[in-house]
C-alpha cells in the first residue's frame, strides 16, 4: 500500500472517535393533541439522556437537519420503506436511528420510542409508556427509564477494535462520513393543468403514467402507484401511432436498453436487450389510480462526476448535484469495490486547468489537458492515479463499484439492473 495511503488512513483512524456505535437521533412527531414545540422539548431531554451512554456517538437533530437541511429532514422522517430507512443511515453515516411519536389522547399521554438497525432495517427495540392523569413533567421522568430500555440491547456493544497489521499498513476506513442524501422527493408541478395521462402496469405492483409522443412534450412518470416519479427523457422517436423514449438509467449497458413505449397499441418497457409486455389501463381504472397518486420529480439528484483508481484497486469517486448549473456540490468515496466509503468534501476548485477536491484527509486533484492526470496527496505524500472516464464506466459507478449500495435511483429499471 503507497504511504500517501498509509498516511491517509491513519488520519481517518485517529479523526473517529474510538469504537463506539453511532446513533442519530431524529425529533418525535407530535401526533394528536400535543405541539411540535412540546415534541422537541420531550426529545432535547431524550438526547440528554441518550449522551450520557459512554458507547454511543451521538448525532442530534440539530446535527440531523444541518446535514440534511430542513425539506429534506421531512422527507426522510416521513418514510417507512426499509430502502427507505437505509437511506436515512447512509446520508448520515450511523449504524442505528432513534425515533418514535408523542401523543395525548384524553388524560393520557402516549409515548413510543423506536430503535432501528439501519444495515438491516432492522427493530432492534421499542419503548412504549401509557401515562394516565399524567403533567408533561411526569411525561419527561419517563425518558430515564425508556432510554435505559431501550438501549440495553447486547447488540448495541460497540464493536471489537480491529487488530493491528503487522506488516505497517493500516486497513481501510471501516465507516463513511457524514454526507448529504443523493435522492429527494419534491412534488411535481405543473405550473397549470396537468396533462392527460394514460397508465399501464406490469401486473407486479409497478406502474407507468405517460404522455404519448407529441410535439408539445413527453412525459413518463413510474412508481408503486401511490407514488410516481418522473424519469429524464434523453431521447424521444415516434412513427405512425406508435413511439419510444430513452430515459436515463446509467446501469444499462447502451442507452437504447432503457426506455419505454408503445408498439402496435401495447405499452412496453425495455431494462436490457429484451422489451416486456405491459397492460393499459382503461381510463376509469387509470383516472381512479391517477387521483389518488402524488407525482414527483425525478428522485435521483446527483450524476457521477469523476472516477480515478490507484495501482491497489482502491477507488476515488466523486459524485456531484445535478443543480443548479456550476454548483460545487461535491461528495467523494474511496475505498476498494464493494467497500466505498464517503469522506466529506469541504471545499473544490474547478475551472479549466482541472479540479481539486479538499477533505481532512487530504486532496484529490484532477488535472485535465492533452492527457488527464490524476492523485491524491496528503501534505508532501502523492499517489498517482489513473483516470477512468466516468461516461464509460457509468453502469460500474452506479452499480457494482458500491458506491450507491442500497439506494434506489427511481428509475424504471429499479430492481432489474
Amino acid at each position: 500500500m503507497p504511504t500517501l495511503l498509509i498516511a491517509l488512513l491513519a488520519a481517518a483512524t485517529s479523526a473517529a472517535p474510538s469504537q463506539k456505535v453511532k446513533v442519530a437521533i431524529v425529533p418525535l412527531t407530535a401526533g394528536e393533541g400535543v405541539s411540535e414545540k412540546t415534541a422537541a422539548s420531550i426529545t432535547e431531554v431524550a438526547t440528554s439522556e441518550v449522551r450520557r451512554i459512554p458507547s454511543i456517538q451521538l448525532i442530534t437533530q440539530q446535527e440531523v437537519g444541518t446535514l440534511l437541511g430542513f425539506d429534506r429532514q421531512r422527507a426522510l422522517l416521513g418514510c417507512q420503506e426499509d430502502t427507505c430507512i437505509a437511506e436515512v443511515g447512509g446520508a448520515l453515516g450511523v449504524e442505528h436511528l432513534l425515533f418514535g411519536t408523542l401523543s395525548k389522547l384524553g388524560e393520557s399521554w402516549l409515548v413510543t420510542f423506536k430503535l432501528m438497525e439501519v444495515k438491516r432495517a432492522k427493530m432492534l427495540a421499542q419503548a412504549d409508556r401509557r401515562i394516565r392523569n399524567g403533567t408533561v413533567d411526569d411525561v419527561l421522568d419517563a425518558m430515564a427509564p425508556m432510554i435505559k430500555e431501550l438501549f440495553g440491547n447486547p447488540e448495541l456493544a460497540p464493536p471489537a477494535p480491529r487488530p493491528a497489521r503487522t506488516d505497517g499498513k493500516p486497513a481501510l476506513p471501516s465507516e463513511s462520513g457524514p454526507v448529504a442524501p443523493a435522492w429527494a422527493e419534491e412534488p411535481y408541478d405543473f405550473a397549470g393543468k396537468r396533462p392527460e395521462l394514460q397508465v399501464a402496469t406490469d401486473g407486479k405492483g409497478r406502474y407507468f403514467a405517460f404522455v404519448p409522443y407529441s410535439s408539445e412534450g413527453q412525459a413518463l412518470f413510474v412508481g408503486d402507484g401511490k407514488r410516481l416519479f418522473e424519469q429524464r427523457i434523453v431521447g424521444a422517436s415516434a412513427q405512425g401511432g406508435s413511439f419510444d423514449y430513452s430515459f436515463w438509467e446509467p446501469r444499462a449497458p447502451a442507452r437504447w436498453q432503457a426506455g419505454f413505449g408503445v408498439k402496435d397499441g401495447t405499452p412496453q418497457l425495455q431494462c436490457g436487450k429484451t422489451a416486456a409486455p405491459l397492460k393499459l389501463l382503461g381510463k376509469s381504472e387509470a383516472k381512479k389510480l391517477l387521483d389518488k397518486a402524488q407525482l414527483y420529480k425525478p428522485r435521483w439528484r446527483r450524476h457521477a462526476h469523476a472516477l480515478a483508481r490507484d495501482d491497489e484497486g482502491n477507488y476515488y469517486f466523486v459524485d456531484r448535484a445535478r443543480e443548479p448549473e456550476g454548483n460545487k456540490d461535491f461528495r467523494l468515496f474511496i475505498g476498494t469495490k464493494g467497500k466505498m466509503r464517503a469522506v466529506k468534501v469541504e471545499d473544490a476548485i474547478v475551472d479549466e486547468a482541472g479540479e481539486i477536491f479538499f477533505t481532512s484527509l487530504g486532496r484529490l486533484k484532477m488535472k485535465r489537458g492533452a492527457q488527464t492526470e490524476a492523485e491524491f496527496v496528503v501534505g508532501a505524500l502523492r499517489t498517482s492515479l489513473v483516470w477512468l472516464a466516468v461516461d464509460r464506466n457509468a453502469a460500474f459507478a452506479y452499480g457494482e463499484l458500491g458506491a450507491y449500495a442500497g439506494e434506489v435511483l427511481g428509475t424504471a429499471c429499479d430492481g432489474i439492473f
